[in-house]
């Protein structure tokens, strides 16, 4: 019988070995190359070391000769380019102040004798900006945000927002109720009941919800207490606009509903127009479809451009949103917050009206004569007031710390359009609310859910 021959090959060997073999040869390679990368590391930093100890004598040089000091800056400037030429085995090149610290050749008290800081010393070397570039990075960055939120703006609610000057073209009073702050979720349930029924009982012509009926927390950047605030913006949005929304325009059918748009509505635009996935939970982003405004026949008073790269310019376009009834009543979520609000906010529009936004009910009457204030005998008495919020005070669990002066309500006016009149009655909420000889109460199921809102 013939014997098997054996191969010259060696022993055989399964695949799954020879796979094992070929793998720890090339960790074997890696490890062997970074050993050598770390011991040249190493090596350079011994280096460095040793030239930032003999390169001290230029601490010397520079108090017996201040002159020298462009050639040292000269010198330092190719260190740092030498540097950033010698990449980091994890980050690459860098010119930051650690890596020069551990490969550069003049200590760091000599980079801020010469230079000042680090990142001037960079920015000579022209491996960073300078401080006018960078502040124009940021603000041509910050200003293709705000051409985006703008370009959203004017192509979705633009050509939905209505003329801000209303007149009802007749010579019988005129009627508003103004409603403001509701701030969705956190809306009073009693309050909510005393407007809808003033609503059924007055029928008033226009009915106005004078900004942040939302809340839109979760936009903001103020803080936010956990479980607070449950709802997404989707739900949030639905509750708006079925418990507050849908409630006023059954009450008074016959009215002309509106929306001047506040500070917390605008966070929503804003929002949208910056950010896309966070915002999967919406059926539409579509402010006016999101909102039913078409259905629901309610017109949006926006006059912001949405175009406000600073905080401060945010605030004043947000001041642009403002409704004027019959050319002598104007309506906006408001700007001033200080004592002097009803003042400023009249001096800005020069005639009577009313904001919101503050919580604090407020009215002041006065006519503008030199630097005093006086009634005038054709138009009487200009009076501005400042509305309560519809919120429950668990609102203020966010902003401030109670008791505070924050108050529940809404104002109802009357206008003359031939004499230009105005009458403004503030009704205040608690757990009554009265007007002439109507008093609601509230029930033990209202105070319950009032009770509710406070919960964390």
């Amino acid at each position: 019988m013939a014997s098997k021959k054996r191969s010259k090959k060696g022993p055989y060997k399964s695949k799954a070995a020879e796979k094992k073999e070929a793998t720890k040869k090339v960790s074997k390679a890696k490890t062997e190359a970074l050993q050598a990368r770390e011991a040249a590391d190493a090596a350079l930093k011994r280096a460095a070391q040793a030239e930032r100890v003999k390169n001290m004598a230029w601490l010397e040089r520079l108090k017996e000769d201040p002159g020298s000091l462009p050639v040292l800056q000269a010198r330092m400037i190719e260190d740092l380019k030498r540097v950033y030429n010698t990449p980091h085995k994890m980050l690459g090149r860098t010119a930051g102040r650690d890596r020069y610290r551990e490969l550069g050749h003049f200590a760091e008290v000599l980079v801020k004798a010469a230079f000042g800081s680090h990142k001037q010393f960079r920015v000579e070397a022209h491996l960073a900006d300078t401080p006018t570039e960078s502040k124009g990075a940021r603000r041509a960055a910050k200003l293709a945000q705000e051409q985006k939120v703008h370009r959203y703006y004017s192509e979705v609610i633009k050509p939905f927002a209505t003329d801000p000057f209303v007149s009802f073209q007749r010579e019988k009073p005129v009627s508003l109720v103004v409603q403001s702050d509701h701030h969705s979720l956190k809306v009073d349930p009693f309050a909510m009941r005393v407007v809808t029924d003033f609503l059924a009982w007055a029928q008033p012509d226009m009915n106005v919800f004078n900004g942040d009926t939302h809340e839109f927390q979760k936009f903001g950047t103020h803080k936010q207490m956990p479980g607070h605030f449950e709802f997404n913006a989707q739900e949030e949005v639905d509750f708006c606009v079925e418990e507050i929304y849908v409630p006023c325009i059954n009450a008074a059918p016959n009215a002309r509903h509106v929306w001047v748009m506040g500070n917390h509505d605008y966070r929503y635009v804003r929002y949208l127009a910056d950010n896309g996935t966070e915002l999967a939970c919406f059926r539409s982003m579509n402010l006016i479809d999101q909102f039913r405004l078409r259905e629901l026949d309610i017109d949006l008073v926006c006059r912001a451009n949405f175009l406000a790269p600073t905080s401060k310019m945010r605030k004043k376009d947000t001041a642009e949103n403002w409704l004027i009834v019959e050319d002598c009543f104007a309506i906006t979520h408001g700007l001033y917050l200080g004592e002097s609000r009803d003042k400023q906010h009249y001096e800005r529009f020069q005639m009577s009206g009313t904001n919101g936004h503050k919580h604090e009910p407020g009215q002041s009457s006065f006519i503008p004569f030199g630097q005093s204030f006086h009634n005038s005998l054709s138009q009487g008495a200009h009076s501005w007031t400042t509305s309560p919020m519809m919120a429950g005070h668990a609102v203020g669990r966010d902003y401030v710390s109670l008791p505070s002066q924050w108050q529940m309500g809404f104002v109802y006016v009357t206008i003359d359009p031939v004499s230009k009149h105005v009458q403004q009655h503030i009704i205040t909420i608690g757990d009554t609310a009265h007007f002439g000889n109507r008093v609601w109460r509230i029930t033990d199921e209202e105070r319950e859910a009032r009770l509710k809102a406070w919960e964390v």
